[in-house]
């Protein structure tokens, strides 16, 4: 099976090298992004760094599934927690949707875009997201929508404007959307591996500063994780 795996930082990038150090097998630019290769056990793994936003996450995604023939896409990476979410928890989800499309001139819903479902939810191609949270043994782990606009969400009018669009949204980023919308396309699994690093209200900017270390925290072993559940499919 192949892997790929979508961040869009070299801060978060850390989190799967230090998970896959001992795996990587060679390191290239693709059309500017870098990518590292990993072969971990049965699977073929392509990490990718997007850079910041919906665009340039789509793009990566789109490499990955079009030229590398990827599987399974995993987003990795930071995100505001809102409702049950509270910071430094790990949100594992396949839900994701937009914050910042408003189509209701048209009777859409606020976030859905024409011809496309207002939330993306990954398929059962592969991966029954029930049965693998089940494997996970963990019931602390949040999980629900993923909800994604090009701006940094540090307010609270602004959380609850979006809180008024999706009844079950636990956390906010800049590319989980846009991810979500590309694996639909392509009718290709995905999943979101995600670390609260603010509750995206006035306090967000310098609470996400204080969040970019990934590495000293559970990401790398969730990862792991995952890529287990992943290598026995």
């Amino acid at each position: 099976m192949k892997v790929g795996i979508v961040v869009a930082m070299p801060q978060e990038f850390e989190a799967v090298n230090v998970a896959l150090n001992n795996y990587k097998v060679s390191h290239a630019l693709v059309h500017s992004l870098p990518l590292s290769i990993f072969a971990y056990k049965n699977l073929n793994i392509y990490g990718i760094i997007s850079k910041i936003g919906k665009v340039a996450s789509s793009v990566a995604t789109a490499i990955l599934i079009k030229d590398y023939k990827c599987d399974v896409i995993i987003n990795v990476g930071l995100c505001g927690g809102l409702n049950k979410a509270q910071v430094g928890d790990i949100i594992i989800t396949n839900k994701s949707a937009y914050g910042d499309v408003d189509l209701t001139a048209f009777n859409y819903p606020k976030g859905q875009i024409s011809g496309q479902p207002h939330i993306f939810e990954s398929s059962t191609n592969i991966i029954n997201f029930q049965t693998f949270l089940n494997t996970l043994n963990d019931a602390t782990i949040p999980t629900g929508l993923m909800v994604s606009s090009d701006s940094f969400i540090n307010s609270v009018t602004k959380i609850s404007e979006i809180k008024g669009m999706y009844s079950d949204i636990i956390g906010v980023d800049m590319e989980a959307g846009a991810i979500g919308q590309v694996c639909h396309l392509f009718a290709t699994d995905v999943l979101y591996l995600k670390k609260v690093s603010d509750k995206a209200d006035n306090g967000a900017v310098q609470a996400f500063k204080g969040s970019l270390n990934l590495v000293e925290d559970k990401m790398p072993a969730y990862l792991l994780t995952i890529l287990e559940y992943l290598n026995k499919i």
